[in-house]
């Protein structure tokens, strides 16, 4: 063991003296150590984890998981229709999900998830013009509120989700008709055996500029999904957390 100058000086003397020094040496270590745990990691812990969306769930007995990254990227997008049918009605959908792109040989959409909600709007609750944006925030929020919902075969018809997924080889299946010139499915499906639910709804904040309104979601949903030939897949116990923009 090696021993230090204070210490070989400190042995004539019984070594009270270096037993007190080593002693302060350890307090001050202790004391820079708690000092770095308390102020030095709080600061790490508040800085914002980013949002990456994920999904997970089982089609056909095969296991998917994926999550927001340079392979899956996030999208979504809105449509909105004023006087659907003929009524005092709009209609907004508001698509999200995560998709792959494979370029080549060929451009396909491959493993990949979307959710559509279709909401029903008087138009007396639409904003006025000349508002850039028809729809007010707290309708927005209603449609992701934390509930059980139905699926819709036709949005101009009935509200309710649609959910589509792209396989491997680029077929899209999907519970419902997302547009009008839509033909999967090729006939309305039966729902009693499907399931949707949002279990978490919360606003999210935007950068000024970018979107107006921001909701982050976390779905949970059982459902036959069809091509345009009318074969069916099974999604069982899909989870889908992803954020909503308007």
């Amino acid at each position: 063991m090696l021993l230090c100058k204070d210490c070989i000086v400190d042995a004539f003397r019984g070594g009270a003296l270096c037993e007190k020094l080593h002693m302060k040496d350890t307090v001050k270590i202790a004391f820079v150590i708690l000092f770095c745990l308390l102020f030095g990691c709080k600061k790490h812990n508040d800085e914002p984890v980013p949002f990456r969306a994920s999904f997970q769930g089982t089609i056909n007995n095969v296991q998917f998981y994926f999550e927001q990254s340079d392979i899956y990227r996030w999208d979504g997008g809105v449509s909105f229709m004023e006087n659907i049918n003929g009524t005092d009605s709009a209609v907004l959908s508001v698509e999200s999900g995560l998709v792959k792109i494979q370029y080549e040989p060929v451009w396909i959409i491959q493993n990949s998830i979307f959710v559509y909600f279709i909401e029903f709007i008087p138009q007396d609750s639409l904003n006025d013009p000349p508002y850039l944006i028809p729809v007010p925030e707290r309708i927005f929020r209603r449609v992701f509120s934390i509930d059980d919902y139905q699926y819709s075969f036709i949005p101009s018809l009935k509200e309710g989700v649609i959910v589509n997924w792209y396989d491997s080889e680029g077929n899209k299946w999907a519970t419902g008709r997302d547009n009008s010139w839509d033909s999967i499915p090729p006939a309305q499906p039966d729902y009693s055996n499907n399931s949707f639910s949002i279990v978490y709804s919360k606003p999210m904040t935007i950068q000024p500029g970018t979107y107006y309104y921001q909701q982050e979601v976390h779905l949970i949903f059982n459902c036959w999904v069809y091509n345009n030939k009318g074969d069916s897949l099974y999604i069982e116990n899909a989870k889908l957390n992803t954020i909503y923009r308007y």
